[in-house]
């Protein structure tokens, strides 16, 4: 069994707060949240730091473009560690699956 990677839990937060942002306007405290969940796992990565920066800045006025530049920065970051997962789950979206990131969620059996 292997460790707990920060990296990887970064990046599949990242992943999560992207898509939910090309889906449906984020709150305040969700935006919060992964800010801290951020600087608590990658606080030295200033690539991760800077584009938790710009989502938090621009999501609340431009969710979608928020979500989509957080989302290119994820599947490049660290060499693409969750690249795959990532363009498979948009993949998923785009499918005829139930409309939206919750009913995804539900459909994945998350929710």
């Amino acid at each position: 069994m292997t460790g707990f990677n920060p990296c990887i839990a970064f990046g599949y937060r990242a992943l999560t707060i992207a898509l939910e942002a090309r889906q449906r306007p984020v709150t305040a405290g969700e935006i919060e949240a992964f800010e801290i969940y951020a600087r608590d796992l990658v606080p030295d990565d200033a690539l991760a730091m800077a584009a938790v920066s710009a989502f938090a800045a621009d999501a609340p006025e431009d969710p979608e473009g928020a979500g989509l530049a957080l989302f290119h920065f994820v599947c490049d970051w660290k060499d693409g560690a969750v690249r795959s997962d990532a363009e498979r789950t948009a993949q998923l979206l785009r499918e005829d699956l139930p409309r939206g990131f919750d009913a995804w969620q539900r459909e994945a059996g998350h929710g």
